[in-house]
C-alpha cells in the first residue's frame, strides 16, 4: 500500500495534505512525483480521507503559476482550473480557521522563535489541530516539528 507511514488510521480519521503533496503530484519531473501522485488521486477518488484548507490551494496556485518556483509554471488559467476542482470536490473536506486560530498562531510562533515564512506553517497546523485534525503528510516534515507537541503527527512519505 502507497500509505507506508501511515500508521493506524481511525474510521472517520481525516489526513491532511500539504501544498507540497498538490504540487509534485503535477510534476512529473520530479523525484516525488509518482507517491505525491498517488496520494492525490486517493484523495480525489476517496479511498483515502483527506482535507485541505484555502490556504494551500492559494499556497498551490502561488507556486504552480511561479517561475522562480517551479521549472514548467501552469498557465494562470490552468491553475485556477485545478484549485477550483479541488476546492468544489466533495471527497476532499475543506477546513477553515476558526476565530482564535491566527491569535494562537502567533502567540505559538512568539513562544519557540518561529519567524518569517513560518508563520504560515504555524496558521495551516493550528488550523489542522482546531478541525481536529491530527495527521499531516508533508515534504517539510522538519517545519511542522515544533508542532508535535500540540499532538500534530508529522509524515514524510518520501522517506
Amino acid at each position: 500500500m502507497i500509505y507506508r507511514g501511515l500508521g493506524s488510521m481511525k474510521n472517520g480519521e481525516l489526513l491532511a495534505l500539504d501544498t507540497n503533496i498538490l504540487v509534485y503530484a503535477d510534476d512529473p519531473s520530479s523525484a516525488n512525483h509518482l507517491k505525491a501522485r498517488e496520494y492525490l488521486e486517493g484523495a480525489v477518488k476517496g479511498s483515502l480521507r483527506t482535507c485541505l484548507s484555502h490556504q494551500i490551494l492559494a499556497e498551490y496556485f502561488s507556486v504552480v503559476t511561479s517561475e522562480k518556483k517551479v521549472k514548467q509554471p501552469l498557465a494562470v488559467e490552468e491553475a485556477k482550473e485545478r484549485v477550483i476542482f479541488l476546492n468544489q470536490l466533495r471527497a476532499i473536506k475543506k477546513i477553515y480557521p476558526k476565530r482564535s486560530t491566527f491569535k494562537r498562531s502567533v502567540e505559538f510562533c512568539a513562544k519557540h522563535g518561529i519567524r518569517g515564512i513560518g508563520i504560515f506553517d504555524a496558521v495551516y497546523a493550528v488550523t489542522l489541530l482546531d478541525n481536529r485534525v491530527k495527521k499531516l503528510v508533508t515534504r517539510n516534515a522538519s517545519d511542522f516539528k515544533p508542532f508535535r507537541e500540540l499532538g500534530l503527527e508529522v509524515i514524510d512519505p518520501f522517506v
